[in-house]
């Protein structure tokens, strides 16, 4: 990043993978990019003037920005470039929407995680390879970087454009205990920002809906990309394990409660799915808007990427990877239609509503035939 004049550590994974057995190779190439991160920590209590026309100029903080600034509206770019004051003036603003203040008490431990990061970069590349090959689609060569999103005010991470951030705040500094977190959390969204190069265009912020028909497209796209996210990036694998910092207490948390709820988390799903597709093309925003916050935010533990997640698994079950990784790359209204189809091959799968089904009906008969999961089946 010679925006800022910062040497970036960069991580890059480089694999060959198939999306079926008829499916060209696809190539991934991913950096692991510290440029932000390592700007904020150099400004921290440096007293160094901030060069505000870089900051608004790089395509990364625009990219965070615009994400970030839907989720919370105080964090804004003027916010951003005022955190970056703040961090040089080694105080906190009192209006903190990016936790500058978490950095100021802990600059030691925020460099300790880059560190450990850049340290076990080779570790994390070859397992999130592993974990994304079985299902890629085929297509070209897929670039991308993860960034470490310093400063940023929550846990996690999230996909933007070409980019994905994730945040390391909530992770100890050397690891312990996180490094499957960390390897999860970046195989998620490498995942999601794949999904948005090679998979079929989805609504994916509510601020884009702009009738009933967009609602519930962006409501089954989150339902399929984050569904799938979590099949390719299971938080079922730190089930059982202990220690790890708030990121890794916040996955297990999410799976160990979720898995005991899978019945009423399919029913909760359909009923969301319902109210949005009970709106009418003046209401959508709103109805789309107040339904993903209830089943895919962290305040109700994300429960309607479990049942994304199992969707995959019955498809799967049923018709194989292959099949899977077709109807995923569908319109997304196609992965409800296709769960519903697998119902009378797999006895116990978990049903999402007729009246959900009948909503994915009719948003894929207003497409005129375009792509049905149908021919997904002799895959």
């Amino acid at each position: 990043m010679g925006l800022f004049r910062i040497c970036a550590a960069t991580l890059l994974i480089t694999l060959l993978c198939a999306g079926s057995a008829a499916a060209q190779p696809a190539r991934v190439s991913i950096q692991f990019d510290t440029s932000l991160a390592d700007r904020s920590l150099a400004l921290a209590c440096s007293g160094q003037a901030v060069d505000e026309t870089a900051i608004r100029n790089s395509p990364l903080v625009q990219a965070q920005i615009r994400h970030n600034s839907a989720l919370k509206a105080t964090a804004t770019m003027d916010a951003y470039v005022a955190a970056m004051r703040a961090l040089s003036a080694c105080q906190a603003p009192a209006d903190d929407p990016f936790n500058v203040a978490q950095i100021l008490a802990d600059r030691d431990g925020f460099r300790a995680k880059i560190a450990a990061l850049t340290a076990r970069r080779d570790d994390l590349s070859t397992r999130v390879a592993a974990m994304l090959a079985p299902y890629m689609p085929p297509g070209p060569r897929y670039n991308g970087n993860v960034v470490l999103a310093v400063p940023y005010f929550s846990c996690g991470g999230f996909s933007f454009e070409q980019y994905f951030f994730i945040d390391i705040a909530c992770m100890n500094a050397g690891l312990e205990g996180d490094f499957d977190s960390v390897r999860l959390l970046i195989a998620h969204e490498t995942f999601h920002a794949i999904q948005a190069q090679r998979y079929f265009h989805v609504i994916d912020e509510p601020n884009e809906v702009t009738n009933r028909a967009t609602a519930l497209e962006f409501m089954f796209g989150s339902l399929l990309w984050e569904g799938m996210a979590e099949h390719v990036a299971p938080t079922s694998e730190l089930a059982g394990t202990t220690g790890g910092g708030r990121l890794t207490d916040i996955f297990r948390r999410f799976y160990q409660d979720n898995s005991g709820h899978v019945r009423s988390n399919f029913n909760s799903t359909s009923l969301l799915i319902e109210y949005v597709a009970d709106g009418t093309d003046a209401d959508a925003q709103r109805r789309a808007t107040n339904a993903y916050s209830m089943g895919f935010s962290g305040t109700y533990e994300q429960f309607s990427y479990y049942v994304g997640d199992r969707m995959a698994k019955d498809i799967e079950t049923a018709w194989g990877r292959d099949a899977l990784v077709c109807v995923t790359q569908l319109p997304p209204e196609q992965f409800v239609l296709a769960h519903d189809a697998v119902m009378h091959d797999v006895p116990d799968a978990r049903r999402l509503s007729a009246a959900t089904v009948t909503a994915a009906q009719w948003l894929a008969s207003t497409r005129h035939g375009e792509g049905t999961f149908e021919h997904c089946r002799a895959h």
